[in-house]
């Protein structure tokens, strides 16, 4: 006559670990997709940006003579960072050159008035030139410091002198690497973001914030 006594008693006792079973089930399901989520960012760079020209941009042709600028190289701690300015022109002109083959560089860094006079003697339709904001490399394998870069891109109509299109770019590396990658790593999305945006062409970021 006791048994069914018992059997209750052990039915009881049964219940909150029951209950703490489930509890554990699901802080572990979460700390999983926690997990996975954070994996899958930090294996991601990231980007963000932001339009400073209220009209909407122009549509280039393939046979727009397009002049991209070299900027001054950015410095970082003091130092300047030798090729920044290049890097960042090489980017804009190769995004570019996806739609038009009419897209000419110079060798050295020049300032606005001075690349605007180059493309008016070389017989240039637009100037795209970028000013260097944030250029930080970091030694993200060591420190978990994610490297840094800040772009504004200024496209310029050479018949008014006007900036027709501007757009500042913001862009984080990954925090997961193994070394070796640089700010110059993130330009080629953003870049081509750009151009894809003066020729119409939409194509979804594969990162933003």
């Amino acid at each position: 006559m006791k048994l069914p006594r018992i059997s209750r008693e052990l039915t009881s006792a049964g219940i909150p670990f029951f209950y703490w079973h489930m509890f554990s089930l699901r802080n572990a399901r979460f700390l999983t997709l926690l997990a996975g989520f954070v994996v899958l960012t930090a294996c991601k760079s990231t980007y963000q940006e932001k339009e400073l020209t209220s009209e909407p941009p122009p549509i280039l042709k393939s046979n727009s003579r397009i002049y991209v600028a070299i900027p001054f190289d950015a410095s970082f701690k003091n130092e300047v960072i030798q090729g920044s300015g290049k890097q960042t022109a090489q980017a804009f002109q190769a995004a570019f050159m996806r739609y038009t083959r009419s897209v000419y560089t110079s060798k050295f860094p020049e300032s606005v008035n001075e690349a605007l006079e180059i493309a008016r003697n070389g017989q240039m339709e637009y100037v795209l030139y970028p000013t260097i904001i944030q250029w930080e490399d970091r030694a993200t394998e060591f420190t978990g410091r994610r490297d840094r870069l800040k772009i504004k891109a200024e496209l310029i109509d050479l018949s008014t002198s006007k900036i027709v299109f501007s757009r500042e770019i913001e862009a984080i590396g990954k925090w997961m690497t193994d070394g070796g990658e640089t700010p110059k790593d993130l330009l080629e999305q953003p870049a081509q973001q750009f151009a894809n945006s003066v020729f119409r062409r939409i194509e979804k970021p594969s990162a933003l914030w």
